[in-house]
């Protein structure tokens, strides 16, 4: 029978290769003084869904809280008003990200050429896996010379849920556009987003029904999208089009 060191020992061998599990996953943030108690949410969270919640900011400090629809009903109106409401938190498949509440429309999605180290996707493969959003959208951006606030990109970046002229508070978020994978997740869950926004917003709300455009190329002059009525990816869109939609996204720890 092992003695008490052989089992402390053995205890943390495990360990070590559950974080290392969990790291390669993409939970970096997992480490060996995480407690052993939270790898099982981990696990959840990394096999599917771990929950769809209203992102909020409280108006008097702009911390960020984060409540299920249930939650979000039962709290008084008085209380209600103390929040801003930013977007929709989904925590899936590893990923955590706020959605913003409306797609838009009317801006080409970027240059109108090959960006240097974006991706150019003719496949599948690592098109539905790759999460690099905010590092595309940053290499992105970088390219555009001149850049008018007029594309896309750019008015992902410039997203704001809440100002202080207009609520009293400012959006800090950093908003982008998101990948296929960031999108495929919010088509997934779509019927999870539908019922808290119709809880914080009014049953007037629902996800975006739109083709949503990614930050990730197919060639010089194509990138791909995500249809979120039913998940069918595209990528014979043209980057000059004024006709698709994109939808910011703010990705979190």
């Amino acid at each position: 029978m092992a003695n008490n060191k052989q089992t402390v020992s053995l205890l943390r061998k495990n360990k070590q290769e559950q974080v290392a599990v969990l790291q390669e996953l993409g939970f970096t943030n997992v480490t060996a003084t995480t407690k052993a108690s939270l790898f099982p949410i981990y696990v959840k969270w990394a096999n599917g869904l771990l929950d769809c919640t209203i992102a909020v900011n409280r108006l008097s400090d702009g911390r960020a809280f984060y409540f299920s629809k249930e939650e979000w009903i039962l709290l008084p109106q008085a209380t209600k008003a103390q929040f801003l409401i930013r977007g929709i938190r989904l925590r899936s498949h590893g990923m955590s990200f706020v959605m913003a509440i409306s797609a838009l429309t009317g801006a080409p999605w970027g240059p109108a050429s090959d960006i240097a180290r974006v991706p150019n996707y003719q496949g599948s493969g690592e098109l539905y896996s790759d999460r690099k959003a905010e590092e595309y959208n940053q290499i992105i951006l970088s390219s555009i010379s001149n850049g008018n606030g007029d594309t896309a990109i750019e008015l992902c970046r410039d997203y704001k849920a809440f100002t202080q002229e207009i609520d009293g508070r400012e959006d800090t978020s950093t908003w982008v556009m998101g990948t296929v994978a960031h999108y495929m997740e919010v088509q997934r869950y779509r019927k999870e987003i539908d019922d808290c926004m119709a809880a914080a917003l009014g049953e007037g709300y629902r996800t975006p029904r739109n083709t949503i455009m990614t930050c990730l190329e197919y060639d010089a002059t194509k990138m791909w999208c995500v249809t979120l009525s039913s998940g069918y990816v595209y990528y014979d869109y043209n980057k000059t089009s004024t006709s698709y939609y994109y939808l910011p996204i703010s990705i979190e720890a």
